[in-house]
């Protein structure tokens, strides 16, 4: 394996292409260099754009980022550390029927920042580490996408306004370009389907908006997330000096954007007596995507990769998908083999990352739809399972302690149906654990169960 090294010249026989330059690939480049590989790695936005997504590391994330020597992503005014979330359930009368106050383990804190200012300082932070070869702005083209060896012999043509074109020709390519990915493509591995426009198993679809409000949050350690009775739920946490930022869960509608944002502002207005958040421009525009979840269909062929979003989508609840990200990223810096040369080590080792990333999709998923329909589902049935819940925690505040460990990425393993009817106290009555039984066996694959009336 070339040992990787400062060059007058951009690599064009680099050990490892990365695409996308955003947490995965950035984490993965560090990590890499780390090893002695060489890397190029190719971002296609000139600089980082302004956009709500991507503000919020949890705990775990936010460790290794400092273990790995990479904490001046945090330099920014917009950061804050969050050391606890509350959740408050409102019934139709405006009052509080369930209250939830989580905090993380000791001494752990996740990290809110703006995505802009994420993204700007891993933009920098590869500009010193890889110098030339990390190309930003840039167009990347098979040249071979059509010969029988393309993915394990790729070859690329690498341009950049104001560089000169190159051509390479890397060991290995790992796509972390997002949900949109070129590097999918080129793989050929199947492309998300209409079952995949879903927040979660049996919802509907449904848009995570965001909103910026320029008053600085009341309690900017706390990740507040409040339930209407008839308007949804909205998540706020802190951006530092630059204010807040509302999440707000949104139905698919006309006008999307204008109706999202006057929901958010009659929400803040109606829960202002029980919290106040702050109070929305009438000006000011809510901005967001589509809230699904994609199924796995695979992470690795030949010498290509996927990491991050690329690899499948999560439901965005609470950094989930930086966490994955960053998870899938570490496993290949420092447990892939790169070395892998016959047929059978390829195979070997693709396998394992294979395997790997999908437990961990697999866990995030779980933990996201317990999270929905808890916290964000309309459904006036899921209040009672809340009140439920929230007792259970009560009487046994190792169960919400878990969860808390789950959702800040310290517990790794995925929970047991058994566990998951415990966390979700799901166990206390007996038409709970007939509805539980429908999610999970839905969950689970078994979509004809409805239909088997068992």
């Amino acid at each position: 394996m070339r040992v990787a090294k400062k060059s007058a010249q951009p690599l064009t026989h680099p050990d490892v292409l990365i695409v996308g330059g955003a947490i995965a690939g950035s984490v993965l480049a560090c990590l890499l260099r780390k090893k002695g590989l060489s890397v190029v790695l190719a971002e296609r936005s000139a600089e980082p754009r302004k956009i709500f997504k991507g503000e919020y590391l949890q705990p775990a994330v936010v460790d290794f980022l400092h273990e790995i020597g990479m904490r001046s992503v945090f330099r920014s005014k917009s950061v804050a550390k969050v050391r606890e979330l509350r959740f408050r359930d409102l019934d139709t009368s405006g009052k509080v029927c369930a209250d939830l106050l989580m905090k993380y383990p000791k001494g752990k804190s996740a990290r809110s920042i703006h995505h802009f200012d994420l993204l700007t300082n891993l933009f920098r932070i590869n500009r010193v580490k890889l110098g030339i070869n990390f190309w930003s702005n840039a167009t990347l083209t098979p040249l071979n996408n059509g010969a029988r060896d393309f993915l394990n012999h790729p070859k690329f043509r690498l341009e950049a306004p104001g560089r000169e074109a190159v051509e390479i020709e890397p060991r290995w390519v790992v796509g972390c370009d997002g949900r949109s990915s070129s590097v999918r493509k080129w793989m050929g591995l199947e492309e998300p389907t209409e079952r995949d426009q879903t927040v979660t198993l049996g919802a509907g679809r449904e848009f995570i908006m965001g909103m910026e409000i320029p008053s600085l949050a009341p309690k900017p350690d706390r990740y507040e997330v409040i339930r209407t009775a008839g308007h949804g739920t909205v998540s706020a946490f802190s951006l530092g000096e630059d204010g807040q930022r509302i999440y707000y869960s949104s139905p698919a509608r006309e006008n999307l954007a204008k109706a999202a944002a006057e929901d958010i502002r009659q929400i803040l207005s109606e829960i202002d007596p029980i919290t106040h958040i702050g109070i929305a421009s009438p000006t000011a525009t809510a901005v967001g995507s589509l809230a699904n979840t994609t199924t796995f269909h695979g992470c690795a062929k030949g010498r290509f990769l996927l990491a991050g979003d690329a690899v499948a989508v999560t439901t965005p609840y609470g950094g989930q998908g930086m966490t994955l990200a960053t998870e899938q990223a570490r496993y290949l810096g420092e447990n892939f083999d790169w070395s892998a040369s016959s047929k059978l080590s390829l195979t070997l080792a693709t396998r394992a990352y294979a395997r790997f990333a999908k437990k961990g999709y697999e866990r995030v998923n779980l933990l996201n739809f317990g999270l929905y329909y808890l916290f964000f589902t309309r459904q006036p049935f899921y209040k009672h399972s809340t009140r439920y819940m929230a007792e259970t925690w009560k009487e046994r505040p190792e169960l919400g302690a878990r969860v808390m460990r789950l959702f800040a990425g310290i517990d790794r393993d995925r929970p047991s149906i058994r566990e998951l009817i415990d966390l979700w106290g799901i166990n206390r009555v007996k038409p709970m654990i007939e509805n539980a039984s429908v999610m999970i066996k839905r969950s689970a694959g078994e979509l004809l169960f409805d239909r088997l009336k068992v």
